[in-house]
């Protein structure tokens, strides 16, 4: 897996259809069994050999928790031009998310 050395598709951050259309076909394809991956990093190559172990499934709970990180930030410019429209787990890590509510429970 290469992060850095993807192809890229711009019409999917412009175009809110292409989008969508991208979205169906991953909800599609993502489903499969862990496996063995070697995740290609940028680094200096005398010292680290350019790549880490890692699994599928640990780089499919990565990319949920980015998504989080990019959501938070969504929510951080809604609430900046006073739009009130999304719900208060927007945005919020599910950890915080169970934090939160083992509070409420504790009370």
């Amino acid at each position: 897996m290469d992060y850095l050395n993807r192809v890229r598709n711009l019409s999917v951050e412009t175009d809110r259809s292409t989008a969508i259309t991208e979205l169906k076909n991953l909800q599609s394809q993502v489903i499969k069994e862990d496996k063995d991956l070697k995740l290609v990093v940028e680094t200096d190559k005398i010292k680290y050999p350019g790549f880490v172990n890692t699994t599928y499934f640990r780089e499919i709970i990565y990319n949920a928790e980015h998504t989080i990180h990019h959501l938070a930030l969504i929510r951080v410019a809604l609430r900046e031009m006073n739009l009130n429209i999304v719900g208060e787990d927007f945005g919020v890590a599910y950890a915080t998310i169970q934090y939160r509510l083992s509070k409420i429970n504790e009370s």
